[in-house]
């Protein structure tokens, strides 16, 4: 299985769940740290 960066549509998902609204800068925040992730993660191996 391939690591892939979060989608939008999983984002909202959790945002439903949680009843939570996230800013737009939280948003971006996420997706640093998603890339972030991944790229650490393609390193390892």
């Amino acid at each position: 299985m391939a690591l892939n960066p979060l989608s939008s549509a999983e984002i909202l998902a959790w945002q439903r769940r949680h009843r939570l609204d996230i800013e737009p800068f939280e948003h971006a925040a996420l997706d640093r740290l998603d890339a972030l992730y991944l790229s650490h993660q393609s390193v390892k191996e």
